[in-house]
């Protein structure tokens, strides 16, 4: 709705098509972001893309909401992220959009 009442600006608009990322995707972004090797950040990845299905925008909103709750942390003093999937899984975090977007 927001993007028709913008074409009706007449002003240029480019519409970009952003496709979800694959589950390998997901994997080799956390690695980056993290600084971790893949098997180590496959765990969580796994978690992140099974709740998100490789949307970007929810990727990020699931990682923000893991780190507001404590759920992923950064260890200065061993200069590691940590985390732990069964606490992940317990913790209810939503498998939707909505419910995502809500946290």
């Amino acid at each position: 709705a927001h993007l028709q009442y913008m074409k009706g600006w007449k002003i240029p608009l480019t519409e970009i098509q952003v496709g979800n990322l694959t589950k390998d995707e997901v994997n080799t972004l956390l690695s980056d972001v993290m600084n971790e090797s893949f098997p180590r950040s496959k765990s969580l990845s796994n978690v992140v893309y099974r709740k998100t299905c490789g949307n970007a925008l929810l990727v990020k909103q699931l990682i923000m909401t893991l780190w507001n709750e404590g759920l992923l942390v950064f260890s200065f003093h061993d200069r590691i992220w940590r985390w732990n999937i069964k606490l992940i899984e317990s913790k209810g975090i939503p498998d939707d959009a909505a419910g995502l977007m809500a946290k």
